[in-house]
């Protein structure tokens, strides 16, 4: 997957994407909109994910931790190695 990258402005949505996260969120919505879903649960996410051929090939490592720092008007996503 892709290095972390600036969430711009996450008031009004102006964040540029990677292609594989607009996949997935038109994925999201097309399975909500089909199955008349607000919430999907996890396994329906992960049901999701393997539709577009996601699989799990490697070992589980561990889980990225997420800290928003303020940045004028904006927030950065930084990992806790990246932010120490």
């Amino acid at each position: 997957m892709h290095e972390e990258h600036d969430l711009n402005d996450a008031a009004t949505c102006n964040t540029e994407y990677f292609p594989e996260e607009v996949e997935f969120a038109l994925a999201m919505d097309r399975f909500k909109r089909e199955n008349h879903v607000i919430f999907p649960t996890c396994r329906e996410t992960l049901r999701v994910l393997a539709s577009l051929g996601y699989r799990q090939t490697e070992e589980p490592t561990e889980l990225p931790v997420r800290r928003y720092v303020r940045k004028e008007k904006s927030f950065t996503a930084e990992t806790a190695e990246g932010a120490e």
